[in-house]
């Protein structure tokens, strides 16, 4: 039991204290100050090998039976000591802040970091004059929570002449998420002058501290689109409902195709549904396949699972399908689930059998035959909304109207197969098709009947 405490508390103790020593240290000199410590760190060590020498001899002749089986000795009583030390140094350097006010308790959760020992070894080199390819390259090598360390050095470097190293800096200070970098960051993303403000603003998304919003925000109307493009993907991952609403309208005012996409996906991450208005036009009105694909997949994470739609749309064909078949799967454990509603809800003319139409849409799909399999996938929505709002009108609008109103990702789904539906007399490529079919199905098999209509 002793060695498994010392065990897990010694090097938390040990690369604690150097860690702790690397933070406080000052910059001048630093080389000086690391010397004494590790000076007086082999003086201690050496101390305390000599004091367990006598301890050792004092208590040679110890010997205390606890039970049966166990007996202590000297060696348990000088490691019980070594212990005791060992959780009074926790508690004395738990009660430290090092230079950036961060409690140490936190920092000696980093040193579990694999990242540690790689932070030790190119944390002098980012803090003195080497080569600019190595201190690019060390920059690059930082990452994880241990990382923190060296961001008072990271931070000279966004100055530094070298602009490679200048945007390694910057993309460093975003991978370990340093938040008292956000101020310089910002202060760099706005500079008319800087040469690293796209780094500087994807760094500052990495980082996801929401003072960053605001500025982030007015970068949406800067002159330069990768900029634009880098602001909104870093309001994509802080996300607020002001600049999630600023991005939105952005995507209303027919922006480039790139801005488009990265708006799409940036919304997407955060639910705002009613989105899917805005984008599903857009995704008609492109011809590229590639923004297609994004714009859909941003419509699969609202209308579904975030992340999932993804992989209905990319990889091997077969994997596609297997993918499909589950779909199918999850939507005829919607119809099972509706077949409980009481039947009389629904006049008899238009009873429909949803399995056999199901299986219809199946067998379309798997032939490739999209527009047959989209037209009957839009008859199975109506059938649908006339089972759970028998009292809406019979036309479509009134039925999308009232199923928005009631479930808005049921009646958004419904929506956008119908304005699928109404586009097939112009001619859809083959592809925007599959895309049209995959996400009503992948709307509907989100469905889940609460018996509240």
């Amino acid at each position: 039991m002793i060695a498994l405490v010392m065990g897990l508390l010694g090097p938390a103790i040990f690369e604690g204290a150097t860690q702790l020593m690397m933070t406080l240290t000052p910059s001048t000199n630093r080389t000086t100050y690391i010397s004494w410590y590790f000076a007086l760190l082999g003086l201690a060590n050496a101390c305390g090998a000599l004091v367990g020498g006598f301890l050792s001899d004092a208590l040679s002749s110890f010997q205390y039976s606890l039970g049966t089986f166990i007996t202590l000795r000297s060696f348990h009583v000088i490691a019980l000591v070594y212990m005791s030390l060992a959780l009074i140094s926790v508690f004395l350097i738990r009660r430290i802040k090092e230079g950036s006010d961060i409690s140490i308790g936190t920092m000696l959760q980093q040193i579990a970091s694999p990242s540690l020992f790689r932070t030790l070894g190119t944390i002098g080199l980012i803090g003195k004059s080497e080569d600019s390819r190595r201190v690019a390259r060390a920059l690059r090598n930082l990452e994880g929570g241990s990382s923190t360390l060296a961001v008072p050095d990271i931070l000279t470097r966004l100055e530094d002449p070298d602009a490679e190293v200048r945007e390694e800096a910057a993309r460093a200070l975003g991978r370990i998420k340093a938040v008292e970098a956000v101020d310089r960051l910002i202060h760099v993303m706005m500079d008319p002058a800087s040469t690293i403000r796209v780094p500087a603003a994807r760094a500052l998304g990495n980082i996801g501290d929401r003072r960053a919003l605001p500025y982030l925000i007015a970068n949406l109307d800067s002159g330069s689109e990768e900029l634009q493009e880098a602001s909104v993907q870093a309001i994509g991952e802080i996300g607020e409902k002001e600049s999630i609403a600023r991005v939105l309208k952005m995507l209303a005012e027919n922006r480039s195709e790139r801005m488009l996409g990265s708006g799409a996906e940036a919304i997407s991450k955060h639910g705002v549904i009613e989105a899917v208005l805005e984008i599903f036009p857009r995704m008609h009105e492109t011809a590229n396949p590639v923004l297609q694909r994004q714009l859909a997949i941003a419509i699969g994470n609202l209308l579904g699972k975030p992340g999932e739609f993804y992989r209905y749309v990319t990889g091997e064909r077969i994997n596609q399908v297997d993918s499909q078949d589950q779909l199918f799967d999850r939507i005829q454990d919607v119809l099972r689930t509706l077949a409980q509603v009481p039947s009389a809800t629904l006049p008899a003319v238009e009873q429909l059998d949803g399995d056999a139409l199901l299986a219809r849409i199946r067998k379309e799909a798997e032939n490739e035959r999209f527009e047959s399999a989209l037209r009957l996938l839009s008859q199975l929505y109506s059938h649908v909304a006339r089972i759970l709002f028998p009292h809406a009108g019979g036309d479509d609008e009134s039925l999308i109207a009232f199923a928005i109103y009631h479930n808005q990702q049921l009646g958004l789904s419904m929506w956008l197969v119908k304005e699928a539906e109404k586009k097939l007399e112009k001619g859809l490529a083959k592809e925007l098709l599959g895309l049209d079919m995959l996400l009503g199905l992948y709307g509907l098999s989100y469905f889940h009947y609460s018996g509240d209509r």
